[in-house]
């Protein structure tokens, strides 16, 4: 079972759409996502594992999709129902990863907790290479055409407002720089483990935060990475950083004289905001959200009904990005769903932030921690952002979700045997 969670994984990373009746129907991730749950599915009641975590609230939230999916008009039906097999497959891949993990032993599910941040954080490295060489040399996109969308000729570095921004095969611009701020505390952990090749893997996801161009995402980024440093102090051996930390600052030294305008329109997109905040004083025009936001709002609570109004959004009879996962699910999902999509992201984040209390093992705590400031910078970037846009990216999402959840009921028991032995 593992195998084919590692395969579905990358698969999510390297989708290839199928077409029904000319328009992009699934992702070959989505079927893998849905093939490996039902093996996983039937194992488990062959083995009568049948004592599932998260179970009703899985059902309540697919039940109030598809009654949200068929709450639109039918121009918009296909769309709709796209973003539902989209978020399903995200929950079915949450359900499946925690729940085979959870039944494995103690130090097996530890192992496996472990191996699959490597393997997701190694998936996003190829992902900045990727970005990266899109970046500088568009015509590798001909190479990628296999993974484009319908109305996609190739994959091309988007240019917003003048500026280039980063885009990979599953992720661009703002979710590219949101995942890389996510995922950045659990690459610090990792270094503090002692595993050097992660000093080159922060380094390239510096670069890739940076050429994203999101503001945000560089601030939380490293913003995050100071925060994590002053939490972990008493970890940080700084000899062992010095080196690493000198190779990084001499490779930005050598490639700033190469390619010495590179960051400008970066720096700009940073003066342009100080500019407008200084002249407005408001911050939803400094991030050019506000009529975007005022236009949602309204649209939102005079529409706010229980059940939502399709798995897209749809304002004056257009598909719209609220750029809110907040709004954005109020509007889709309806009171009821809103209260069940985030009482389990809620649920994740209290069990992180209770089992840090039982926890003496200091890189326990580390991986907590760096589990707790990742779950923070994601909510805080998803006021901006929504990650529920793209099909492979929230999956993978919700999958660091579910990986969460796991480390900290692990770490909670390995303490309480820990404590049992000792006493």
């Amino acid at each position: 079972m593992n195998s084919l969670i590692i395969t579905t994984i990358f698969l999510l990373f390297f989708p290839i759409w199928v077409r029904f009746q000319g328009k992009d129907a699934i992702t070959t991730g989505s079927i893998a996502i849905i093939l490996s749950f039902f093996v996983f599915l039937i194992h488990a009641l062959l083995t009568k594992k049948v004592k599932f975590h998260f179970l009703i609230i899985m059902l309540l939230l697919i039940i109030v999709a598809t009654i949200s999916a068929n709450s639109i008009s039918p121009q918009f039906l296909g769309p709709s129902f796209r973003g539902y097999a989209q978020f399903v497959c995200a929950l079915l891949a949450f359900f499946m990863v925690t729940n085979h993990y959870y039944d494995l032993p103690l130090y097996k599910r530890q192992k496996g907790i472990e191996s699959i941040l490597s393997y997701i954080i190694v998936l996003f490295v190829i992902q900045v290479i990727i970005g990266t060489i899109l970046y500088y040399y568009p015509s590798f996109g001909y190479y990628l055409k296999i993974f484009t969308t319908r109305t996609e000729d190739v994959f091309a570095t988007p240019i917003a407002s003048g500026v280039k921004r980063l885009h990979g095969i599953i992720v661009a611009q703002e979710t590219f720089g949101e995942i890389l701020a996510m995922l950045m505390p659990l690459v610090l952990y990792k270094i503090i483990k002692k595993e050097w090749p992660y000093y080159f893997v922060y380094g390239i996801f510096a670069v890739g935060v940076v050429l994203s161009a999101t503001r945000s995402s560089i601030f939380l980024f490293f913003v995050g990475s100071l925060i994590f440093i002053i939490i972990n102090w008493k970890l940080v051996k700084l000899p062992a950083w010095l080196i690493p930390l000198y190779i990084i600052t001499l490779a930005a030294i050598i490639f700033y004289f190469y390619t010495p305008h590179a960051f400008d329109p970066i720096f700009n997109r940073f003066t342009l905001f100080f500019d407008l905040y200084e002249k407005t004083r408001s911050i939803t025009i400094a991030i050019d959200r506000k009529t975007l936001w005022d236009i949602a709002v309204q649209e939102v609570f005079t529409k706010l009904n229980l059940f939502g109004h399709g798995m897209i959004t749809v304002i004056a009879n257009q598909q719209f990005s609220i750029h809110n996962l907040f709004l954005t699910v109020l509007f889709q999902m309806g009171i009821v769903g809103f209260v069940l999509f985030f009482g389990l992201m809620g649920k994740i984040f209290i069990s992180l932030i209770t089992s840090l209390k039982y926890i003496q093992n200091p890189y326990d705590r580390c991986l907590l921690i760096s589990s707790i400031i990742s779950l923070v910078i994601f909510l805080l970037s998803e006021m901006k952002c929504e990650f529920n846009r793209g099909s492979s990216y929230q999956q993978i999402v919700w999958i660091l979700l579910g990986i969460y959840y796991l480390a900290a009921m692990t770490l909670r028991e390995k303490q309480l045997i820990n404590n049992t032995r000792t006493s």
